[in-house]
């Protein structure tokens, strides 16, 4: 009997002391964030079935570039979780993601740009169908304000009404807003749904009516679930 016990004894030890590898949470899915206030460029973590020329077609880069940016990827042999950046190479473009609607001739509608112009960014595998969730480079002006999960593309305010409209890549699609005075005082706080939750990008809309005289601002953000407190946020004068 005690020398049963030892043998397992020695066998736990064997198994607890073996190496065993952490995949990272983003494993076989994408991810992908903006960093506004260093190099523009996107972080992508490799998935199963992904090549540089895949990812180069995907956001619109040159596969050269992409190399050059990435020295330590072996080309041939990626590895599922590792990071790859993307560089935007254009301080005037930023990424947008299509929405379910979208279409080439409803963006330049919708942003007044030039559809050529916008073709031009962007090498298109068929610029008359664009898939949902492609990434395609916009001018950075067509965005309000924006910052690494939250984009704010449209916003209205008049006499007691306002119109926000956006993306955003939060925690179960809920993103939040108040009105608030210039002191901080919060007037009013509600929320809203985008269509998707994190990681991916989802589009919201926010439409208040008998906005009080008294608000001088409208934050949008993001609620982090550790301790409630405020991610993310965009402050919008009104």
């Amino acid at each position: 009997m005690k020398q049963k016990t030892v043998i397992i004894i020695i066998l736990l030890m064997i198994f607890l002391s073996i190496p065993v590898q952490a995949q990272a949470d983003t494993l076989g899915r994408a991810y992908y964030e903006i960093v506004i206030q260093e190099d523009n460029y996107f972080r992508y973590i490799i998935q199963p079935g992904d090549t540089l020329y895949d990812l180069s077609q995907y956001f619109k880069v040159n596969l050269d570039t992409l190399q050059e940016m990435n020295p330590e990827l072996e080309a041939t042999n990626l590895v599922i979780g590792e990071e790859v950046k993307i560089n935007i190479n254009d301080d005037e473009l930023d990424y947008y993601i299509t929405l379910p609607d979208d279409s080439l001739w409803k963006l330049a509608q919708r942003h007044n740009l030039d559809l050529e112009e916008i073709i031009e960014h962007n090498n298109f595998a068929n610029p008359d169908q664009l898939r949902q969730d492609e990434v395609i480079r916009l001018p950075a002006e067509i965005f309000v304000a924006r910052n690494k999960n939250i984009k704010l593309i449209e916003f209205e305010s008049e006499g007691e009404q306002l119109r926000v409209s956006g993306l955003a890549r939060v925690f179960e699609a809920h993103v939040s807003y108040a009105l608030e005075t210039e002191d901080g005082q919060v007037l009013k706080e509600d929320g809203t749904a985008a269509t998707i939750a994190g990681p991916h990008w989802g589009s919201f809309e926010i439409e208040l009516a008998d906005i009080p005289a008294e608000a001088d601002y409208l934050a949008v953000f993001s609620v982090s679930m550790k301790d409630g407190s405020r991610q993310d946020e965009i402050k919008l004068e009104l």
